[in-house]
């Protein structure tokens, strides 16, 4: 978060001035935030945000409202870069002040009441999806054991019985690869690990390579 700010703008501030920090981009202006001055000296100053985290806030139409004191021009010109009149320090009147803060309460209560996303909705879709072999699992877990064989994690041992068949069969050649008639599967093909080391093992360079993936990510002492 922004505590602070730094140039010849930022000295000689007084504990309890307020700063508002203004960005520009083509022909829009943003506010960004306000900062509650707690010390100043020559060219910096520090203190706290007044409305939280900094936001990019288009000032719209409120931009030409604005008034400024103690400046050649009272207000923004259409006429000539946004950018080349923010960049050195403007004092804005006090009606002007109030607008600002207006502005970035507004942001800070939305942002309080912002709903992420909508989900659940049901939906119904057409998908393309590889046969799996039930027994294929099966044997594996009978033959291979249920602890995961990359990191040694035991689902029972931390969990408990009710947790023994969350252990997951990684595909040593991924099935994505067999094309559109399949191939056939052995128990050598297969690995028992668990979820985290398998999601992690597909988003490795060789999903196939285990045992290096293993030794790369130190997860097993070698017996």
């Amino acid at each position: 978060m922004v505590t602070g700010a730094r140039g010849t703008h930022a000295g000689g501030l007084h504990p309890g001035d307020r700063i508002f920090v203004w960005a520009t981009t083509g022909n829009e202006l943003y506010a960004l935030g306000a900062i509650a001055v707690d010390w100043s000296g020559k060219s910096r100053c520090n203190g706290h945000s007044l409305f939280g985290p900094f936001r990019i806030l288009p000032l719209k139409g409120l931009k030409w409202r604005l008034r400024f004191e103690q400046t050649e021009s009272d207000r923004l010109s259409r006429d000539t870069s946004l950018a080349l009149q923010v960049r050195s320090r403007r004092r804005p009147t006090p009606h002007s002040v109030v607008l600002l803060e207006a502005l970035l309460s507004s942001a800070v209560e939305k942002s309080a009441q912002v709903l992420l996303a909508k989900e659940g909705k049901q939906r119904q879709m057409t998908l393309s999806k590889r046969e799996r072999d039930p027994r294929v699992r099966a044997v594996a877990l009978a033959q291979r054991g249920q602890i995961c064989e990359i990191c040694g994690f035991d689902f029972v041992t931390t969990y408990g019985e009710f947790a023994r068949m969350c252990v997951e069969v990684h595909h040593l050649t991924p099935l994505a690869s067999s094309g559109r008639r399949g191939t056939r599967t052995t128990v050598d093909d297969l690995l028992v690990v668990c979820p985290n080391c398998h999601r992690a093992l597909h988003r490795s360079k060789d999903p196939g390579k285990w045992r290096m993936f293993q030794r790369q990510c130190e997860l097993k002492e070698p017996s």
